[in-house]
């Protein structure tokens, strides 16, 4: 064994009522500087999504339709149908011959449009 380690004496002052007083005004308002600032975090998200409008996408296809007839398209009656002269994604053309439309009296050749048969009224 060796010698003794040297005595050291060293003094602790006691805490003095305002240091605690102080550190704890400090402590609370931290506190209350972080749960202000999770209530206005969780109100802006509240009035976020309440002012969020979801606009919902219709697809035409489950929607009813009504048919209306367009001031150009000709009765099938005053239509001949010729030959085919081509043909498309959305449908095939046609030579014709169309008769007595608005105010065309007689026949007059034409091209015509035709939709697939699996197109719908859209």
């Amino acid at each position: 064994m060796g010698d003794p380690s040297p005595t050291l004496v060293f003094y602790v002052p006691e805490s003095s009522p305002n240091t605690v007083l102080i550190t704890s005004l400090v402590l609370l308002f931290i506190f209350m500087c972080i749960m202000g600032g999770a209530w206005i975090f969780y109100k802006k998200s509240v009035r976020d999504r309440e002012r969020a409008i979801l606009v919902p996408a219709v697809n035409p296809d489950y929607q009813p339709s009504v048919y209306t007839i367009d001031e150009w398209e000709v009765p099938r009656k005053n239509v001949e149908l010729l030959k085919e002269l081509g043909q498309g994604s959305f449908g095939m053309v046609w030579e014709g011959i169309g008769r007595d439309f608005q105010n065309i009296k007689g026949s007059f050749r034409c091209a015509v449009k035709t939709v697939n048969e699996h197109a719908t009224s859209r």
